[in-house]
């Protein structure tokens, strides 16, 4: 199954050489596997990667190891092309079979002008935060929050660019985490989102609010906001994310109820620091996370604290992303409200692993 969905995007990353008599494909210049001659008028680019990561994975605590196994983490397609200097696509599909939506995202983005494009398909949600949107293939320990929000939305957008920022407006259909049974069809969501530069690009901004339909007279709102500071090799992110919505965390906090989806408040924090050193990138990473169920008067907060280093071992363009890397995680569960009855729970991770984002087919 995984061969045969490979050579279907295969296919129709050499098929690009239709939108152009003279497009071609040749064996790669040091960018990419292929690359594609042709007119650039019509097809400013096309690029095709292979999204891979895969990892060794040990978790224990102070008795014994929960779970240590090989684990094939991400491999995914990722496709982003541009045509007449107006219209971008981009997509990305998910090749393993444990997904229940296999394609995360397909958005169609029209240009109309330099300040203003319009976008519709499955639309990666607009929250703020960094966390949220990096690749998960980037990340080794993660808030609350980011495991079960909607990452990923169809509905359609309009943005407003400047030199320094972009500012756009989502319409979502919001998931089974925000809206009612009875609602499901017919809610909407909106959110706004402004990703900034200021400083020379020193610091980076990604602030976000979000109002999410329930029911007839009932929304949501959730706040997500995102710093980035860049100084030299010094890499700095700080995130707070708020809100409301319905959650079943049984299963999470391993409890002998199902408790069913509940209405919860969530609200992290994070901040983690990088700093390349030539080919290795220290990188330590802090999360507080606290979630109280509004229904049932349970409470839980999460404390983590990861120390990880990732190694690039080559510089040649090609491979220049590939990357080794090893971290060490510790999360520490406190139970509160109707749930301080349970002890704390203190879980250690072990991660190491490759990634590789493989430039398959560039133009």
């Amino acid at each position: 199954m995984i061969k045969r969905k490979i050579s279907l995007f295969l296919l129709l990353a050499m098929s690009t050489s239709l939108y152009s008599q003279t497009d071609t494909i040749k064996k790669a210049d040091p960018t990419a596997l292929f690359t594609i001659n042709g007119n650039k008028d019509v097809v400013n680019y096309f690029n095709l990667y292979l999204d891979s990561r895969y990892d060794f994975n040990t978790t224990f605590n102070g008795q014994q190891t929960n779970n240590s196994n090989f684990q094939v983490n991400q491999t995914r397609m990722y496709l982003t092309t541009k045509f007449l200097d107006k219209v971008e696509f981009s997509m990305r599909y998910s090749l393993l079979n444990n997904n229940d939506n296999p394609l995360e995202f397909a958005v169609l983005e029209y240009f109309a002008n330099e300040k203003w494009s319009f976008a519709a398909g499955r639309l990666m949600t607009g929250w703020g935060s960094f966390e949220i949107d990096y690749n998960g293939g980037e990340l080794y320990m993660y808030s609350n929050i980011y495991p079960d929000i909607e990452v990923y939305s169809n509905g359609a957008s309009v943005s407003y660019h400047t030199p320094k920022s972009k500012y756009t407006l989502q319409f979502i259909s919001p998931g089974d985490g925000f809206v009612t049974e009875k609602y499901k069809n017919k809610a909407f969501g909106y959110l706004g989102l402004w990703q900034g530069e200021l400083f020379d690009g020193k610091l980076k901004t990604r602030y976000g609010y979000g109002l999410l339909q329930h029911d007839a007279s009932r929304y949501y709102n959730w706040v997500t906001i995102g710093n980035r500071l860049d100084i030299d090799n010094l890499q700095i992110e700080a995130d707070w994310m708020f809100g409301y919505r319905n959650l079943n965390y049984s299963s999470i906090l391993d409890l002998e109820n199902n408790l069913g989806n509940t209405y919860i408040k969530d609200n992290a924090t994070t901040l983690s620091l990088k700093y390349r050193i030539d080919k290795v990138v220290p990188y330590v990473k802090g999360m507080y996370s606290k979630r109280n169920d509004l229904d049932n008067g349970n409470a839980y907060s999460v404390v983590g604290i990861q120390g990880a280093l990732e190694y690039y071992p080559f510089s040649e363009p090609l491979f220049k992303d590939i990357r080794l890397f090893a971290s060490y995680n510790y999360q520490n569960t406190t139970f509160d409200k109707n749930l301080s009855n349970l002890n704390d729970s203190h879980q250690h991770q072990v991660i190491c692993g490759v990634r590789w984002l493989v430039p398959l087919v560039k133009k």
